[in-house]
């Protein structure tokens, strides 16, 4: 979360959870930054000569990027780059076939775009039909893999590339998990492993986070005490969220609901085997933003908007999305919002004497 209209943006920032395996919007996000600045751009310029806005890095080249620079490192010719996921599910956004178009497009390799089922291993070699893997793009948990091969289907070609460092996201992606922001929100571990500067970001910027449990932990307001006792108390300035889920599913606000649908949320919470984790309510930036109606006439209407933050060594990319709902997530029926860089302008205008004296 980060208001970046407001002056105190740097203050707003808060990290509400980790993505360090697949990631939603590589497509839709570069290609709604270049409709806004097809379209949108020249027309805000018509109006404002001294406005330079440009878009930001294109994640797409961030990714490829990192996997060249991940098949130099572990001595892999730039052959054939595979991406994996749930080929046939039938639900969800589905980016990687254009992406995989974009990526032959440009970089003239061979790109392929595979479910695990359809892999196979071949004297230590993981194939595609007849087309060798030289390193693979996951968007799949290991534990999904896990119950994929519970039904039967061999994951064996996918443990080959985990264990031969030739997967992106690696193995260590599988700290993907909410509960990692606890780490970094409690002094137990912070006063051992980090810095006081570091320590310093995380008390500024990283949510209060616990993973769901009957025990005693430290609080946000520095007492050590029930957690659960806390959660029921105070459920209007904490979160519900299953640990290991995505999509914003499953997600449950405490402010606005009534006790009694908080504790049996909470009860199935505490059941459920897969974890969950309370978090710290999040100011959630509203913005508004014009809107077509029905009518074809244009009207304002507010937005819930949340940023996805992309960093490499080669830049940042920015994954805004916007939503009328609490829950901002595409998969839950938001939209992309685009992020623009501004600069500033070549010739300041205001009020007074020339501010720019020859």
């Amino acid at each position: 979360m980060v208001d970046f209209i407001s002056p105190m943006w740097k203050d707003s920032l808060r990290f509400v959870e980790p993505n360090l395996s697949g990631i939603g919007g590589i497509h839709l996000v570069p290609t709604a930054e270049q409709i806004v600045a097809d379209l949108v751009l020249p027309a805000l310029q018509a109006q404002d000569a001294e406005l330079r806005l440009e878009i930001c890095p294109d994640i797409r080249e961030l990714l490829m990027q990192e996997v060249l620079d991940h098949l130099e490192a572990i001595g892999r010719p730039a052959r054939s780059v595979c991406f994996v996921e749930p080929k046939y599910a039938g639900s969800g956004p589905d980016e990687q076939e254009a992406l995989i178009q974009y990526f032959h497009d440009r970089y003239g390799m061979k790109i392929m775009h595979a479910d695990p089922a359809e892999l196979t291993l071949r004297n230590d070699e993981v194939y595609y039909q007849d087309d060798l893997v030289d390193v693979a793009y996951r968007d799949y948990s290991v534990s999904d893999l896990i119950g994929l091969a519970r039904t039967g289907v061999d994951v064996e070609p996918m443990r080959a590339l985990f264990r031969q460092n030739r997967i992106i996201s690696s193995i260590a992606a599988e700290l993907d998990q909410k509960s990692c922001w606890e780490i970094l929100t409690d002094p137990q571990f912070t006063h051992r492993y980090f810095s006081p500067d570091e320590r310093q970001i995380f008390r500024r910027h990283i949510l209060w986070t616990r993973l769901l449990s009957d025990r005693r932990t430290l609080l946000p307001d520095g007492r050590t005490a029930s957690l659960l006792d806390y959660v029921r108390q105070e459920h209007e300035s904490v979160v519900l969220k299953p640990n290991r889920s995505f999509g914003g599913e499953g997600v449950v606000i405490g402010h606005g609901m009534a006790r009694t649908d908080w504790e049996a949320a909470l009860e199935r919470a505490l059941t459920d085997k897969e974890g969950w984790v309370v978090q710290q309510l999040a100011s959630i930036p509203v913005s508004e933003f014009p809107v077509l109606g029905p009518d074809g006439q244009i009207h304002v209407e507010p937005f819930y908007t949340v940023m996805g933050f992309a960093p490499t060594k080669y830049g940042v990319a920015i994954l805004g999305r916007a939503s009328q709902k609490q829950v901002v997530n595409v998969a839950q029926r938001g939209g992309m919002c685009v992020v623009m860089l501004g600069r500033a302008p070549t010739r300041l205008i205001g009020p007074g004497p020339d501010l720019n004296p020859k």
